[in-house]
């Protein structure tokens, strides 16, 4: 026979010092360090600690203690920092533009024309297939094409040669507004794949129960294709979120003055390139943090990448234009004397 060994009763010695308060009535037991869960909740928190963020946090605080022993570091601090309210709009418009470009094409392209059955359906459907092949060499085009070529086509090449042409263009080569769209259109091209993957994840059968039931191509997806498919694609497009803030750093090869291009002016002038350049970095490392925590915070809340996108655009088309203002780009464009508010 087995020898059973007895479990030793724990009811009153779950804890390994408790108390035993009263109230009303009513007994509680208070006590620290419970014995079943010590060594599980020591392990767990190894395990699953935020320990990058705290690493970062104390990589922050030295490098705040570091700026605020030397002079050169805040010197440039000083001289970097005006460009930073340049450089944070070029990326939220140009996210929220390649955004809507990206949704918009990868819906149309997620979907290939198929040959129709007479004459009027075939020439809708031939229309379509034109249009197809139109967005298809589009994506190809902006994804073949290096950003900074890009960037420069647009700015020394596109805009000199539509001032050329057209007496009423008015657009400066440096003028923000000549960054943003080159960006948007880039990323719009890229964006659009990911999110024609996503709509092509979507079962077919859903697809086939809902047309079956009668619903409309655009309600099945509105309500049915989109919401799946974008949860599917809320970590590569807040990946490219993330890149195209680091990509915004090309635009100083435009002559705007962002931070990258500060920093290389201050640097070339005092020849301070090692202080200068790490400020640089710094400034991008603390955007692109602050954008990882938003999209791990998208990731793990459902619906966060729709709260986050429709407060991306109310921002930028609704409440930024007070601070940077869009007018002032129209203003360039065409060279009308416009003021915002």
């Amino acid at each position: 026979m087995a020898n059973i060994r007895r479990e030793p009763d724990r009811e009153a010695e779950v804890y390994r010092w408790q108390w035993r308060i009263s109230v009303l009535g009513r007994e509680f037991r208070v006590g620290i360090f419970r014995y079943e869960t010590n060594l599980a909740y020591f392990w767990r928190l190894v395990f699953r600690g935020p320990w990058n963020y705290l690493l970062m946090a104390l990589f922050g605080v030295a490098m705040v203690m570091t700026f605020a022993n030397q002079y050169w570091y805040r010197f440039a601090f000083n001289k970097i920092l005006p460009g930073l309210w340049v450089t944070i709009p070029i990326p939220l418009y140009s996210y929220s533009i390649a955004l809507i470009i990206a949704i918009l094409i990868g819906t149309l392209r997620a979907f290939p024309p198929q040959p129709g059955h007479g004459l009027m359906s075939g020439l809708s459907h031939l229309i379509r297939l034109g249009l197809h092949h139109a967005l298809t060499f589009y994506v190809d085009f902006f994804r073949g094409i290096p950003t900074l070529i890009l960037l420069m086509f647009f700015a020394f090449g596109l805009i000199f040669a539509a001032k050329v042409e057209f007496s009423w263009f008015k657009m400066n080569s440096r003028s923000i507004l000549s960054a943003i769209i080159p960006l948007s259109m880039a990323y719009g091209a890229f964006m659009s794949e990911t999110v024609r993957a996503g709509i092509r994840s979507v079962d077919k059968g859903q697809l086939e129960a809902a047309r079956s039931l009668g619903m409309r191509p655009l309600l099945i997806m509105r309500t049915i294709v989109l919401p799946q498919a974008l949860k599917v694609v809320t970590p590569p497009l807040g990946n490219d979120f993330i890149a195209i803030i680091k990509d915004s750093s090309l635009v100083a090869i435009l002559g705007i003055n962002d931070l990258t291009q500060l920093a290389r002016i201050n640097a070339s002038s005092n020849f301070r390139f090692f202080q200068f350049y790490l400020v640089l970095a710094l400034f991008y490392l603390a955007l692109t943090v602050f954008a990882t925590m938003i999209v791990r915070f998208m990731d793990s809340v459902q619906g966060a990448y729709f709260y986050f996108v429709g407060f991306l655009i109310f921002f930028c088309f609704v409440l930024y234009p007070f601070r940077f203002p869009i007018v002032e780009a129209f203003n360039g464009l065409f060279g009308t004397q416009i003021r915002a508010y």
